[in-house]
Parts: C-alpha cells; sequence; structure tokens
C-alpha cells in the first residue's frame, strides 16, 4: 500500500505544465518534418504525372491567322463528299465509312490515343471543349448500324446530314 501511495504522490507531484509544454514542442517539430516529407514526395511524384495536352491542335490561335493548318485532310473529304455525288445507297454507306474513318485518322493525328474510335472520341470529349461531340456520337452510331445490322439504310438526305456533322466535327478539329 505504500507503494501506491508512493507513485501517485510521485505522479501528483510532477510538473504536468512543463511536460505538456514539452510534449507540445515535439509535435510542432513533427509536423514540420510531415509537412517537409509530403512536400518532398509531392514534387517527386509530378516527374511521374502523365502529360496532358490542353487542345492538342484543336484550338484556333488568335494571333495569327494565316497559321497553316498541321494536319489538312481537304482532299480526302472531297473525296468522300465526290463518293456521296454519285449516288445510290451503297455509295452512301461507304461514304459515311469513310468518313467515320477520316474522324478516326485525324483523332490518331492529334495525339488521341486509344484501342478504337470510341475511345479516342471520349478522350477528346474531356480534352477539348468540343460542340459537335454528342452529334458525332449519335452519327458514329448511324455508321455502326449501317455496318453491323442488316437490312439498315440510310437515305440520301440523312447521309448528307451525318456528313454535315463529320465535316462540322472536322473543323471544329481545325483539320479540314
Amino acid at each position: 500500500m505504500d507503494k501506491i501511495k508512493e507513485i501517485i504522490s510521485y505522479i501528483l507531484n510532477i510538473n504536468w505544465e512543463s511536460v505538456f509544454y514539452t510534449v507540445r514542442w515535439i509535435f510542432i517539430a513533427l509536423d514540420i518534418i510531415l509537412v517537409i516529407l509530403f512536400v518532398l514526395v509531392f514534387l517527386k511524384a509530378l516527374e511521374y504525372r502523365p502529360k496532358f495536352v490542353a487542345f492538342p491542335g484543336g484550338r484556333k490561335s488568335k494571333k495569327k491567322k494565316t497559321e497553316s493548318k498541321k494536319f489538312d485532310f481537304t482532299p480526302q473529304w472531297k473525296k468522300i463528299l465526290s463518293t456521296v455525288e454519285a449516288g445510290g445507297p451503297d455509295t452512301l454507306t461507304l461514304a459515311i465509312i469513310e468518313a467515320d474513318k477520316l474522324i478516326d485518322t485525324a483523332l490518331k493525328s492529334l495525339g488521341f490515343e486509344g484501342e478504337y474510335i470510341a475511345e479516342r472520341l471520349e478522350r477528346a470529349g474531356k480534352i477539348m471543349d468540343l460542340k459537335s461531340i454528342d452529334d458525332v456520337w449519335r452519327v458514329h452510331r448511324i455508321r455502326n448500324n449501317l455496318v453491323h445490322a442488316p437490312g439498315f439504310q440510310i437515305s440520301q438526305s440523312q447521309a448528307k446530314d451525318v456528313l454535315k456533322v463529320y465535316e462540322k466535327f472536322l473543323k471544329e478539329l481545325n483539320v479540314l
């Protein structure tokens, strides 16, 4: 019993204010060290982050109006339009398929990665402010129906509307 009284007496006689003050300064020093380590780790992690390009060839320069286009798909587009003028349901289908391939090629040329056009369209929609991206998705589904759905037909006016969407998108990408 005397031992317990001695321990209690010792604990009660400790200057707790100085103990708490010392512990406080130890934690402040640890906080400073942790903040410094966090900043160092963050700076090291920046070296490994993916490189994002805000507008890979898509935003027109305001400084140089006469600046030439990096990629020009005008000849291929004119060939597609001439296919449409030839007429017939098979040529319309062919023109839409070719236009879709041209969109895919343009996205690849601008550096959008992905195995399929859908992945590249998704990345382009996230990175660039494209007003016609929803319309391109819609006409891409029409293209898929033409290729994969047996008996799916499209009129010449519908085909021209589809091609107008593709043309608008190519202009928005600044490749036409």
